[in-house]
């Protein structure tokens, strides 16, 4: 007989443990993550498990999954909108999905970045989970845990990497280290700064900058993620080119509306930008989401064909 497990429910005993296995470059905001899904049942079950574990602009595309030979997968699809991995599966072993990511940090100043970790949201839903980043290059890092996750930090002269095991919250703020010229030119009756003292100087004000900046912006963003409460400002949509083009996609699909991959082949936006903005309209009462199985269909409201009037009218 089939059983179901909503993984969103409180129920870890089919998901041992997940692993987040992430390389992104801060610089371009984007790479690419490894998430091996760890799992036992001895009967066939139905398993949806929430992926999203970062900030809601996070974009995660899913590319390819294998699993091993003691498993028996089938079914295995990725929900774009609410950034689920469902399959049905038998046995015992690993599931492993690999998705490109982008938009993982926000930058927050010049060469210092924001980057927000929330396991906290699968406490309950798994028995572990471990998160491991690796950025190239080299950066300085304070970090502000929120509940009790294990959090250790590695730097190299090519990368950096943080780890968060266990279950519980994380701010990063991250400051990009500085290479500092140490050829220092001879003058007279003056008396130089050490090359390795001026270098420590500048990483450590630029730190400390990043700090003060970053600190208050991390927190009202951390809480601003776990109530999925957040912040937009207003735009207008009569002069924003990707507000425009998802309005006359709509509009020319009529009634039925579109599903929002169909909106990002139509307009030939990233899916990224997309999804930021299909929230936008939506929050502002543009457009409303109906979700009918795997999919959200998205049409326009009162609101919205009178804003697709006044576009065609100005054509």
């Amino acid at each position: 007989m089939l059983s179901t497990i909503f993984i969103s429910i409180v129920n870890a005993e089919s998901v041992k443990n997940i692993e987040y296995r992430i390389v992104a470059d801060p610089l371009e905001n984007k790479g690419i993550m490894e998430v091996n899904i760890f799992i036992d049942v001895d009967s066939l079950e139905y398993v949806t498990i929430p992926l999203l574990i970062f900030n809601e602009e996070t974009f995660m595309e899913f590319l390819d999954y294998t699993y091993t030979d003691s498993l028996l997968i089938t079914g295995l699809t990725y929900n774009e909108e609410t950034r689920e991995l469902s399959f049905y599966v038998l046995g015992s072993g690993v599931v492993k999905a690999y998705f490109s990511i982008s938009n993982l940090y926000e930058e927050i100043g010049l060469g210092v970045y924001l980057l927000i970790v929330d396991t906290d949201l699968l406490r309950g839903v798994v028995n572990n989970c471990n998160v491991t980043i690796i950025m190239p290059g080299n950066y300085s890092i304070e970090y502000f845990p929120i509940g009790n996750p294990i959090i250790w930090l590695q730097g190299e002269d090519d990368f950096t990497k943080i780890h968060v095991q266990g279950f519980g919250g994380i701010v990063v703020i991250m400051g990009m280290a500085i290479q500092v010229n140490t050829t220092i030119p001879t003058i007279p009756q003056a008396t130089p700064i050490k090359p390795s003292e001026e270098a420590r100087l500048i990483n450590t004000v630029a730190l400390i900058i990043g700090i003060i900046i970053g600190a208050i912006v991390a927190v009202v963003l951390y809480y601003s993620f776990r109530r999925k409460t957040i912040i937009i400002e207003s735009v207008d949509h009569l002069r924003d080119k990707t507000s425009l083009l998802i309005i006359e996609a709509l509009g020319k699909a009529g009634k039925n509306g579109l599903v929002q991959t169909d909106i990002s082949k139509s307009t030939n936006l990233p899916k990224s930008s997309v999804s930021r903005r299909i929230k936008r309209l939506e929050k502002e009462g543009y457009i409303a989401v109906r979700k009918s199985g795997k999919y959200n269909y998205i049409t326009l409201t009162d609101k919205g064909w009178e804003l697709y009037e006044k576009i065609t009218k100005g054509k």
